[in-house]
């Protein structure tokens, strides 16, 4: 038995950590792009005498916690046991902030509930990826906007049902820079000192960028978020302001060592600086079987 899927990439320019007593009503409200480029997932599922779980990146087996918690839990709810290999292919760099642990473990568990035939919505397999997300502090917000698609709008924290959203209107294109080396998310989520300056400008953030909901507002609000949280480094922080010399708005991806902008001349804006890029454009779809 075998399924595949497409989860796209999401890329989050401002948040706030809103962690409750249970992990499906923990999350974050934000604003964040959801992203052409992302995860395709295969998903092989054949009976055995014990469940085992193998999974792998681009061919090479590779330990993926979140992946592995998504599929252990959704082999809880089959009577028989299950030997599953789950297989990630990736458009964009790990540990970048582009949302690839959610899109992974999304496409996982969309991919194992078509293989397994079981009787699951998008938002019941949204919720299980959420679940092994806060339980791996590999991310609070990604799994709802990617199940969402668009310029995703996080108004209330949770998985996805019990989280709200809405969508921001826009047709530009994303361009993203690569600036730094690999950045874990969890190295972040768990400095006590890091979620309470990210919690309390977030919320700031969230509530100016309610007050004028625009893609402009949006960019400007990402850029303040990632200066007052103190999140950018020097290598980062120049590019930005490389950016800017150009009245280009830029700003960090939440949480990795890289800058995106929108922009309607996407080619132009990739050739002013000398790092690695990615032009893609905004998934309206969101999460889907292939």
């Amino acid at each position: 038995m075998m399924a595949r899927a497409f989860v796209p990439g999401h890329i989050t320019g401002f948040f706030e950590i809103c962690e409750r007593k249970d992990a499906l009503h923990t999350g974050s409200r934000g604003c964040g792009i959801v992203v052409s480029k992302g995860v395709h997932t295969a998903v092989k599922a054949k009976k055995a005498s014990e469940n085992e779980v193998n999974t792998y990146i681009d061919g090479k087996a590779c330990d993926c916690p979140t992946t592995m918690t998504t599929i252990e839990e959704v082999l809880k709810l089959v009577e028989e046991k299950y030997s599953v290999e789950v297989f990630h292919e990736l458009e964009l760099p790990m540990k970048q902030g582009f949302g690839l642990s959610a899109a992974g473990s999304l496409g996982a568990a969309l991919a194992a509930v078509c293989a397994l035939s079981l009787n699951l919505t998008l938002n019941d397999c949204g919720s299980i990826a959420h679940c092994a997300e806060v339980a791996n502090k590999t991310g609070f917000g990604d799994i709802i906007a990617e199940c969402t698609g668009g310029v995703v709008l996080r108004k209330k924290p949770g998985a996805p049902g019990i989280g709200r959203v809405d969508k921001i209107p826009c047709k530009d294109s994303v361009v993203a820079f690569i600036v730094g080396g690999e950045l874990e998310t969890k190295s972040v989520l768990l400095s006590r000192q890091k979620k309470r300056a990210i919690t309390q400008v977030g919320t700031g953030c969230m509530r100016l960028f309610l007050k004028n909901p625009s893609v402009e507002n949006f960019l400007r609000l990402s850029k303040k978020f990632a200066s007052d949280a103190e999140l950018m480094n020097k290598k980062v922080y120049s590019a930005v302001k490389e950016l800017e010399k150009n009245n280009i708005e830029a700003s960090m991806v939440m949480l990795g060592n890289s800058i995106f902008t929108l922009t309607k001349e996407p080619e132009k804006v990739s050739s002013l600086l000398d790092f690695e890029y990615f032009i893609m454009e905004i998934d309206n779809a969101g999460a889907r079987i292939l």
